[in-house]
């Protein structure tokens, strides 16, 4: 009886001391001013505390990192491609796009992730342009934890590829 009192009050203990209600959700973390530079076009974005960069080869990459795990939003920036709305969704023929906006100085849309579909598993894409310097923010978005949804949250990330600035 005391092994199976304890064994009780043990698994009590680990379910509060780990929580039942997963890892600190990025949508609720304050905002944080991230610089960086790429094939020189120097950055700047908005984005959730608790999101670390690293400086690759062809990008600059961020990711959600909580208790030592890595969680999406996976966020990358680097020079775009394409100049304009149409270019880009012509690149991505083959996903099924929506959320397409154009604005003053660039452009932004989403799809499902294909080789995940209906695991709620989004791309979104979204380019500033300045001049003749373009510089894309490329975002993945999963659920944080099993069964969660992330389609709702897609206007938040095209917020934070929104604060994308290119700098002098």
């Amino acid at each position: 009886m005391k092994k199976l009192v304890g064994a009780a009050v043990f698994a009590s203990v680990a379910l509060v001391a780990c929580g039942s209600s997963g890892p600190a959700d990025w949508k609720d973390a304050k905002l944080k001013t991230f610089e960086g530079s790429i094939k020189g076009i120097n950055f700047s974005i908005e984005l959730p505390e608790g999101m670390q960069g690293k400086d690759d080869t062809y990008a600059y990459s961020f990711d959600y990192r909580v208790g030592g795990r890595v969680y999406t939003p996976d966020i990358s920036i680097s020079p775009a491609s394409a100049k304009t709305l149409e270019e880009a969704v012509k690149q991505d023929a083959t996903e099924a796009i929506f959320d397409k906006e154009s604005h003053a100085d660039g452009y932004s849309y989403a799809y499902e992730n294909s080789s995940y579909k209906g695991r709620e598993d989004y791309i979104v894409n979204a380019v500033q342009i300045i001049g003749d310097k373009a510089i894309k923010c490329h975002a993945r978005i999963t659920p944080m934890s099993k069964g969660g949804t992330t389609k709702d949250r897609i206007p938040l990330i095209k917020k934070f590829c929104a604060s994308l600035k290119i700098k002098p």
